[in-house]
């Protein structure tokens, strides 16, 4: 083959690859958060990267706009002006808060605060509450956030254990909690190349997924969340599926129960006290009330003496929906509010100062 024809060859590859090279240039151009409609979608970092072991990329601050998880994009979604901040470590914490917490929580996105400013979150409300420093790690998996509590040496009075009503299961994470493993190395890098190229392959994968819909997908790309025509009066959408929480046996429940049980122990030992909340579905709240986990819990507590304290969420929902008519949850969202947070807070500071 001749010099000529080599030149041909190479040129039509160029013209094949302008395209593409445009295409991850104008990707890579892009802001974290551009696209999604769940922050995680686009914050959260690969589980095999080496560079960060919080939830979510460290050192964030990102105004941006949310909707619920229930109806992205449809007339019913409500648009959520929100802040986020993470720390050093990637959890949602503001950087300049105290080194060593008095305060920790863990859990899973209720605790995070899907659809919430950071004003609006537990850490921050309880912060402002009890004005002592309170720090979040939740994000990822239970018994991991608990051991990096000890593995960064801090030296917590409370540790508070948020969890929604059906992911209860998760609380079997904790039997991890002291075994030594990746939560003892943490090693954190700031390279924006390296951000940004995980940064293209994430919002490939997320934006252009099928599970929202690809027409959905295509349209989020042109256009923010508060773009899309809105129902003056959203409907309140449930999950529908509580599955997860009926099933559960007596047996099984009392095994949850024994766990908690266990690491309240090893809390005490490290001079801390264990907190425990189940933020109930939307399901178990308003008129369509179901069956729920959190009634289950609560009876399964009366067979004997428990290590933890347990605060009964499901009961001061009701007691506080039925007296003011006021909704705790986000309509388009299976997460709860800036209100229904206020009201664990209260809760929680009258244990906190006992």
């Amino acid at each position: 083959m001749n010099k000529k024809n080599y030149k041909i060859i190479f040129s039509k590859l160029l013209l094949i690859s302008i395209p593409l090279i445009l295409w991850w240039v104008w990707q890579s151009s892009l802001a974290f958060n551009q696209y999604t409609f769940r922050t995680w979608e686009a914050l959260i970092t690969p589980k095999s990267s080496l560079f960060f072991k919080g939830p979510f990329y460290p050192n964030q601050t990102l105004s941006m706009t949310e909707v619920g998880d229930l109806a992205p994009y449809t007339s019913n979604a409500v648009s959520k002006k929100t802040i986020w901040n993470t720390d050093q470590y990637g959890y949602r914490n503001k950087s300049d808060l105290c080194r060593d917490p008095k305060i920790v929580i863990i859990g899973d996105s209720m605790a995070i605060g899907t659809s919430l400013t950071q004003s609006e979150t537990f850490s921050e409300q309880l912060f402002n509450k009890t004005g002592q420093c309170t720090k979040s790690f939740a994000g990822g998996k239970i018994g991991d956030q608990a051991n990096f509590i000890y593995s960064n040496k801090l030296h917590p009075n409370w540790v508070i254990l948020v969890i929604a009503e059906r992911m209860a299961n998760t609380i079997n994470e904790l039997n991890t909690f002291g075994a030594r493993g990746n939560s003892d190395f943490h090693f954190y890098s700031n390279y924006p190349l390296y951000i940004k190229w995980i940064h293209f392959r994430k919002n490939f994968y997320w934006n252009y997924r099928s599970a929202h819909g690809i027409l959905s997908a295509i349209e989020r790309s042109f256009k923010l969340p508060d773009e899309i025509q809105k129902s003056p009066n959203p409907q309140l959408l449930y999950f529908g599926d509580t599955e997860s929480v009926e099933n559960l046996s007596e047996l099984e429940i009392i095994q949850l129960i024994k766990i908690l049980d266990k690491f309240s122990e090893s809390l005490e030992k490290n001079g801390a006290k264990l907190m425990v909340t189940f933020v109930p579905n939307k399901e178990s709240i308003y008129p369509n009330e179901s069956k729920n986990f959190g009634s289950h819990f609560r009876n399964s507590l009366k067979s004997g003496v428990v290590e933890f304290n347990y605060v009964d969420l499901l009961k001061i929902f009701k007691q506080e929906y039925e007296k003011n008519h006021s909704l705790l949850h986000h309509t388009d969202d299976t997460h709860w509010n800036a209100l229904g947070v206020s009201v664990l807070v209260n809760e929680a500071e009258k244990l906190i100062q006992q």
